[in-house]
């Protein structure tokens, strides 16, 4: 074991904020050391690092030099693990990536969908059910939307070692995006990476790709398959416009947190999202 071993930075956006796409253009910038693959459960202190222990972690970093840095959405879902990376590692930086809660839980819809997790059928049907009479996976989607109380962990903890990054802001402008994280690293913000445009994990909703994946949910092949697929298919976000009483109902399930995020953050995000 190397006892010199460092993480200089995580990235611990909610789901579908645009973290692989993070993961995939960090991955090319010279300067960093991300982790090899970006496997949501072997983050440092998951249960897969405990069963395989620190050497096999560190096994999944390349031996070069540069900032390592590894990535998993389940990092702002357990903060008992990011405690002990702290503690580990005292000069940790985070960056979080955040989306519109609703937004986020129509895309994590679609890929529960991909993911055998959820039936095929109209996302507003799945959200009515979500607000009348949630189940397990419901609750799962609400609670990932929901980020006063981690925001005020990350806050407390981290101060001027967390940047954030919103969804609306990669839509808009990813090479802006892009350079802000760089200077936060504090690290060549004029690298440019060639897959700076590209959506890896894009949701279309289309329904041959979903049935596709659905029939091996785990297998890497089938899913590197539907996102070539889907990168080459038209969408539109449509696939996001819900009847206004559904909408509206599903606002009320946030608003409230998301007021109290944007005072932790001293950013309006009430505005951007509502």
């Amino acid at each position: 074991m190397d006892q010199q071993f460092n993480i200089d930075f995580i990235i611990a956006g909610v789901q579908k904020s645009a973290t692989t796409w993070l993961y995939e253009c960090l991955e090319k910038h010279p300067s960093l050391n991300m982790k090899s693959t970006k496997n949501e459960d072997a983050y440092f202190e998951s249960q897969l690092f405990h069963k395989n222990g620190e050497e096999w972690y560190q096994s999944l970093f390349a031996e070069k030099k540069g900032l390592k840095g590894c990535v998993s959405v389940d990092y702002i879902e357990d903060l008992q693990a990011i405690t002990a990376l702290q503690q580990r590692f005292p000069n940790v930086k985070v960056i979080l990536s955040l989306r519109n809660p609703v937004e986020r839980m129509c895309s994590a819809i679609l890929w529960y969908q991909r993911k055998n997790l959820l039936p095929i059928k109209p996302i507003e049907e799945i959200l009515t059910e979500t607000v009348k009479n949630p189940s397990e996976t419901h609750q799962d989607l609400i609670e990932r939307s929901t980020y006063t109380a981690k925001l005020k962990f990350l806050k407390a903890n981290f101060s001027e070692r967390m940047h954030i990054t919103l969804f609306d802001d990669v839509k808009q402008d990813a090479l802006k995006t892009l350079k802000q994280v760089f200077s936060f690293l504090s690290i060549d913000e004029t690298f440019v990476p060639s897959n700076l445009n590209t959506i890896p994990k894009k949701n279309t909703g289309n329904k041959f790709t979903m049935q596709l994946q659905r029939l091996a949910p785990n297998s890497k092949v089938v899913g590197a398959l539907v996102n070539r697929i889907n990168q080459n298919t038209q969408s539109s976000d449509k696939k996001y416009l819900l009847p206004n009483t559904l909408k509206e109902q599903l606002n009320q399930l946030f608003v409230n947190d998301i007021e109290e995020a944007s005072a932790v953050l001293d950013l309006d995000l009430k505005s951007k999202w509502f």
